[in-house]
């Protein structure tokens, strides 16, 4: 984890902690009280940490103190954002025992007018491709393994250096040729 991204999930658990308040123990989590935070979060202003006039308030206080004031309030992706840090959180008192589910599941909801990310459509080899790839020398017999334009001309050499394993494993798992080439034995 990046040392932003950890403290940015600091900073969201300690908005939640400031929240709830000191005296209320881990245990006592529920679905109610975190629904209760996300309704805040949503009239919470953003940048409030930046503001002179909301230092030393909780965040029930810079809610109120923002009503008079005005600033923009903390839009869906940002609120999802914060819920997803103190998720975490949830999961690893989850983990140790501390809670016996996460309450934040479910309370997190796609931003109105945003799509969902599209997934790049993978380009696959045609059965013609595949067939010119395995009859080429590198899986036949090649000319030699010394040189690459020793492996394009045919010839009594069997390959079985890792040019012959990536495709094979590619061909036989579905992976993409970084994931192949990042494995180790």
């Amino acid at each position: 984890i990046r040392p932003e991204t950890l403290n940015a999930g600091r900073r969201d658990v300690q908005l939640f902690a400031d929240f709830i308040g000191p005296r209320v123990p881990v245990e006592k989590i529920t679905k109610k009280l975190v629904s209760d935070f996300k309704a805040l979060l949503f009239d919470y202003p953003s940048r409030a940490a930046l503001m002179n006039a909301f230092r030393g308030l909780t965040p029930r206080q810079i809610v109120e103190a923002n009503a008079s004031i005005g600033k923009p309030t903390l839009d869906q992706v940002t609120v999802n954002k914060i819920l997803s840090s103190l998720s975490a959180f949830c999961n690893w008192l989850v983990d140790i025992g501390r809670l016996e589910e996460n309450p934040v599941i479910g309370l997190m909801k796609k931003p109105k007018g945003v799509n969902a990310k599209k997934k790049k459509k993978r380009v696959t080899f045609t059965t013609e491709q595949l067939d010119t790839l395995f009859s080429s020398p590198l899986f036949t017999g090649a000319a030699g393994a010394e040189k690459w334009s020793q492996f394009v001309k045919p010839g009594d050499h069997l390959i079985r250096n890792h040019r012959y394993w990536i495709w094979l494993m590619m061909l036989y798992s579905g992976a993409r040729p970084s994931e192949i080439a990042q494995l180790e034995l």
